[in-house]
């Protein structure tokens, strides 16, 4: 296992889940420092690079559980949500059923003349209406029916004292508090459905943790494999600058021979001439040097120790 097929594996989405990325990084350490020796360079490097792993990944675990533990929260508070939505909708149905119903009763009791209607309401209506009253007060209240309160200075009155205005409503109040509580009840129902439509559902956003692991993951991959090249580039100059300095003592080795071996051939020539000295053994077998390459040696003679110098010895000239 190593990093080129972890990430490929990242490419192609074959994890499942994160457990598995986890233990082929670990085992891509494991490789490397088993494959090298202890006081090998990739050997430390790997031990390093998985002591760091483990510490992240512990704290990454943690915030992972964080998440899910959150995302299960939402989801219980989402159903309840539902839940209370479900029970409004089948108290609205019986409230518009039971208005339904003492409307039609109020329609076959109550036959009158059609010159002159007047707007009229019943006592079950009534009673009706004041027990849906009592019910919105319980929640937030909407803006006709905060207005409505507001008109008759009900807006934070008790319990006890709105029972007591009520009752000494006229039939026109009580139907303009009929309109403004069916409108409430409508606007309570649509705005119900719309959170319940905006609501994000489960799968999305656990889809929407999953990249974000992801991304995560594969920016510490990048980020690991970058440290690795910068100390792959690192150990390499340095073998590139040991390898010049090996050179460099080679070729210093080469010249120390090179003058070795000069200086044995001498030593050879000057057995050979049977001769040991400042001067140089050539001369000794008749050779000069030239003048270029005359540095005031005395051309001695061996019989004559008077130390005489032989200037009118011409170069090359044997004697």
């Amino acid at each position: 296992m190593d990093f080129g097929t972890i990430s490929k594996k990242l490419d192609d989405d074959i994890y499942s889940n994160t457990e598995a990325f986890a233990a082929d990084i670990k085992l891509t350490f494991s490789n490397a420092m088993m494959y090298n020796p202890p006081g090998n360079f990739f050997h430390k490097l790997a031990k390093e690079l998985d002591v760091s792993f483990v510490k992240s990944w512990r704290s990454l675990e943690a915030k992972l559980v964080k998440q899910s533990k959150r995302a299960a929260e939402q989801s219980k508070l989402k159903k309840n949500v539902q839940n209370i939505n479900k029970a409004h909708k089948v108290v609205k149905q019986q409230v518009v059923g039971v208005g339904l119903k003492v409307k039609k009763t109020e329609d076959t009791s109550n036959v009158t003349s059609c010159s002159e209607v007047k707007p009229s309401i019943s006592c079950e209506e009534k009673t009706l209406l004041k027990k849906e009253l009592l019910v919105a007060l319980r929640g937030d209240l909407s803006g006709p029916l905060r207005g409505f309160l507001r008109k008759y200075g009900l807006i934070s009155s008790k319990k006890e004292k709105i029972e007591s205005v009520f009752d000494t409503f006229g039939d026109h109040t009580l139907l303009e508090l009929k309109r403004v509580m069916k409108g409430c009840l409508g606007t309570s129902t649509e705005k119900g459905k719309d959170d319940y439509v905006k609501t994000p559902q489960p799968k999305e956003t656990s889809l929407r943790q999953k990249l974000e692991e992801k991304s995560n993951l594969e920016s510490r991959i990048r980020a690991a494999r970058a440290a690795k090249e910068a100390i792959l580039e690192s150990a390499k100059s340095d073998l590139q600058m040991k390898r010049d300095r090996e050179r460099e003592r080679v070729e210093k080795m080469k010249r120390t021979v090179t003058m070795d071996d000069n200086l044995s051939f001498l030593m050879e020539l000057e057995k050979l001439c049977q001769y040991s000295g400042i001067k140089n053994p050539l001369e000794k077998i008749g050779l000069r040097l030239k003048d270029e390459y005359y540095y005031g040696y005395e051309y001695i003679d061996d019989d004559d120790d008077s130390g005489v110098i032989f200037d009118e010895i011409e170069d090359g000239e044997i004697f």
